[in-house]
Parts: C-alpha cells; sequence; structure tokens
C-alpha cells in the first residue's frame, strides 16, 4: 500500500496534461482578469475535482495568487509526504476568521499548481462534498466508502471499494474523530488506529467518535 501511494504522487509529480486557467464568469474556455474584489468577496467558491477550488486551477502560478488575493494574504511554507520522502513548496492562502487554503506546487518555480489543500467548509464541490461532513451525509453523496486506519501517514483516508460509485476523481478525503470523543472513548479510538486497517464507514465506533471529513485534497489532473 506505502508504494503504491508512493508511486500515485510519484506519477501526478510528473505528468504534464495542461488545463487552461479557468474564469469565474464568462466563456470558461477564456482566460481573464479578474479583479481582486471578486476574488477576495470569493464569490465562486466552487470545488471541481481534478479542475479547480475557485480561481485556482493547474495553471495559476504565484504571481496569479498574489493578483487574485493580495500578497498580504499569502505566505510561504513546505508541504511533506508521508514519511517524509516528498517535500514541495507551498503557499498558504489566509482569509477572515482563521480560514485558509494550502496552494502545493509541483516545484520551486511556483508556476504549475500540483493540488490544493481545503480544510474550511466555505468550499464545496457541486455534488455537495465539503470539510465537517459526517459519515451518514458523505454516504448519501458518494455510496458505502472505508477508511483507513487512523493516525499514521497514510491513516484517516477515504477509499471506495466500488469505484464505479466515487463520483470525484481528482479529490482525495481525509476523516479525523472529534477530539473530545477520542478523550471520551479512548478504546473505541485505539481500536480503529493504526497501519494496515480498513473499516467500513458503517462500522458502530465511528459514531462514538464523531467523525467528520477533515480535509479536501483536490490534486489537479
Amino acid at each position: 500500500m506505502k508504494f503504491l501511494l508512493l508511486l500515485y504522487v510519484t506519477f501526478v509529480l510528473t505528468a504534464t496534461v495542461g488545463y487552461s486557467q479557468v474564469a469565474i464568469a464568462g466563456d470558461k474556455n477564456t482566460a481573464r482578469p479578474q479583479s481582486k474584489e471578486t476574488i477576495l468577496g470569493v464569490v465562486d467558491r466552487q470545488i471541481v475535482p481534478g479542475k479547480r477550488v475557485g480561481a485556482i486551477v493547474k495553471t495559476t502560478t504565484h504571481a496569479n495568487l498574489v493578483q487574485l488575493f493580495g500578497a498580504n494574504k499569502l505566505s510561504e511554507t513546505e508541504l511533506y509526504g508521508a514519511e517524509g520522502q516528498v517535500k514541495l513548496p507551498a503557499t498558504v492562502v489566509r482569509f477572515a476568521n482563521n480560514k485558509e487554503l494550502k496552494v502545493v506546487w509541483k516545484d520551486s518555480k511556483r508556476n504549475r499548481v500540483f493540488m490544493t489543500i481545503v480544510r474550511d467548509p466555505d468550499w464545496y464541490t457541486k455534488s455537495g462534498v465539503r470539510v465537517g461532513m459526517t459519515f451518514p451525509q458523505l454516504r448519501k453523496i458518494a455510496g458505502k466508502f472505508e477508511v483507513s486506519g487512523l493516525g499514521w501517514d497514510y491513516g484517516n483516508s477515504v477509499s471506495y471499494p466500488a469505484l464505479k460509485t466515487y463520483p470525484f476523481f481528482g479529490m482525495s478525503l481525509k476523516v479525523d474523530a472529534n477530539e473530545k470523543a477520542i478523550e471520551q472513548f479512548p478504546k473505541e479510538y485505539r481500536v480503529v488506529s493504526g497501519d494496515g486497517l480498513q473499516l467500513a464507514d458503517d462500522d458502530p465506533r465511528w459514531k462514538n467518535l464523531k467523525m467528520r471529513v477533515s480535509v479536501l485534497e483536490v490534486v489537479y489532473q
């Protein structure tokens, strides 16, 4: 499993499939400059898996982010992959009320986006998937799913036994337990944690742990 996930990341990092900058309004095939007021207001918070998070698409550059959000909204960081085997530059876009997006670049040139990480419930897919969803809410949209054991590098990840039921290729989901619920039900948390576990979404222990979708990772295709 570790080898396959690392192989997938390596494949995506080396892919060169093109995708044009998406304009929030107007002809979707034409790149147009957007006013700061429109973008800062985030009129369009829609996620299109594999394609865009609002105005952020594969061909967005760091200079574009400055134009879209303003330099004062940006800060630079790095993203370390599982087991520290992958390290990529990233830019955090900060909004009001401690909300943010993390834009991960394919390389140090910062002129092509690899992935956008969403931890903010204000962003959503057309089907209604967003951070903060409960397992029953997610099941209504995506069908049955499984979760890898919690608390390790490849843990907390949602997968689908029947891929035909997976409605959003180009986006991965991570889930987590409520912190207070972990303290209240430590035994349940230990049972569902660790490498090698793959548990169904209707496992009864999830209910006590108050599981929610915690992260959306949009990988650009």
